[in-house]
Parts: C-alpha cells; structure tokens; sequence
C-alpha cells in the first residue's frame, strides 16, 4: 500500500508540474498572438498589402515559433493524459486493496509485476495447511512412483 501512495503522490508531482508548464507556455502563446496582431493591425493601418508575420526565434522543424509552442503544448498534453491514466490506475488499486483489507485484514496483499500489472495474493492459515497437505502429497506420489519402479521391474 505504502508503494502504490509514493507512486501517487509522484504521479501527482509531475501532473501539478505538467499543468504548470502548460499554463505557462499558454500564457506565452497568447502573449505572441498578440503580438503579431498588432504588427498585422499596424501594417494594414499603413496602407500595405497583407504580408507573412514571422516570429522568431524557432527551430527548423517548425515554421513559427507559435507553432513551436503549439507543438510543445500537444506533447504536455499528451504526458498529461498518460500520467491521468496511470494514476487513474493506481487509485483503483488503492481503492481495491483497501477494501480488500477492510474484509481480510492483513491476509491479503498486492505485488506488483515488472510490466505494471498487479496480482492479490491472499494467505491464511488454511491456506498455509492446504500448501503443507500438498507438498506432503507430492511426496507420497513421488514415493509412490519410485515404489512402482520396483514392482514394474520384478514383473
């Protein structure tokens, strides 16, 4: 329980960190809205024919620096909506797992896989006499085969 509280909390972090940047980055793509609109108003005010407004700095891979930041947001976005997930997961396995406990107490608990995935393992003392009884009877079947050797071998 305590593993999957940190990886909320973590995934929490990074969600308030990811929100942070898009509504800074937003902010900045209005402020560079604006700016080209009143470049455009002043050019048209001027009498001038319509031209391209470029705003630059920006890299090769995007045409404007809008655009840049158009791009950048779409990629928060997308980290956002896969961290939402992975959290959205998390919190039902907290919700699973404590309910779980509220009905079965400490005999219950949930292990985690290398890939994400999760399995409830539940042992108590039946259980535990069960896996006890079972072992003995893999003894005795393999007694038992060794036994048969002998017999199939005097025939």
């Amino acid at each position: 329980m305590a593993e999957l509280k940190e990886k909320e909390e973590r995934l929490r972090f990074l969600l308030s960190k990811i929100d942070s940047e898009i509504d800074k980055f937003k902010e900045m793509s209005e402020s560079l809205e604006e700016k080209k609109a009143a470049l455009v108003k002043e050019i048209s005010r001027k009498g001038v024919a319509e031209v391209p407004v470029e705003i630059t700095p920006h890299s090769s891979e995007q045409e404007s620096l809008a655009e840049e930041i158009t791009s950048h947001l779409l990629e928060l976005n997308k980290m956002k909506n896969y961290l939402g997930g992975k959290l959205e997961i998390i919190l039902k396995e907290e919700e699973l797992l404590e309910e779980l406990k509220k009905k079965y107490g400490s005999k219950v608990s949930l292990v985690k896989g290398s890939k994400g995935e999760f399995e409830i393992v539940y042992t108590d003392a039946e259980t535990e006499t069960v896996y006890t009884k079972l072992k003995a009877g893999k003894k005795l079947v393999l007694d038992m085969r060794e036994s048969m050797k002998g017999l199939i071998k005097e025939e």
